[in-house]
């Protein structure tokens, strides 16, 4: 089924028994999405949602993601100019060739922000409508 036949069917629904009897609705509620961050990229989306009324998307992620923050993991320039390695001066890389960790982590801040700038100026995805839809529908 594709979004547009589920949005449909959210249109009927009244009550939590339309969405427990209904599979796709269902299945698009219980599903989790993982999502892989590095410590730094976790921290600055932690920020980017602490700093304005985001509590609709606060509870979206907490409902349909599972964040995995994960150490980050070195490039072979890192592990080449870090490890104390017992070759002479001459096989080693010029500093110049070894990236500049700042540089990396502000490039990594850059793209996590143009995806939350994608993600917040495209279109609602149905995780969003599922979540406005049960929270907008009134009580019988």
């Amino acid at each position: 089924a594709s979004q547009k036949d589920i949005i449909e069917q959210l249109q009927t629904t009244q009550a939590i028994q339309d969405i427990l009897s209904n599979f796709q609705i269902h299945a698009s509620l219980d599903n989790k999405y993982v999502v892989y961050l590095q410590k730094d990229s976790y921290n600055y989306l932690i920020r980017y949602l602490q700093s304005d009324n985001n509590t609709a998307l606060c509870k979206v992620l907490a409902v349909h993601t599972h964040l995995d923050v994960q150490p980050a993991k070195k490039t072979g320039y890192q592990l080449y100019a870090s490890g104390g390695s017992s070759r002479s001066e001459s096989s080693s890389l010029e500093p110049a060739d070894v990236p500049n960790p700042t540089l990396q982590k502000k490039a990594g801040l850059e793209d996590l922000q143009e995806s939350i700038k994608r993600v917040k100026d495209g279109p609602p995805s149905l995780t969003t409508m599922c979540f406005w839809m049960s929270t907008e529908t009134p009580a019988p």
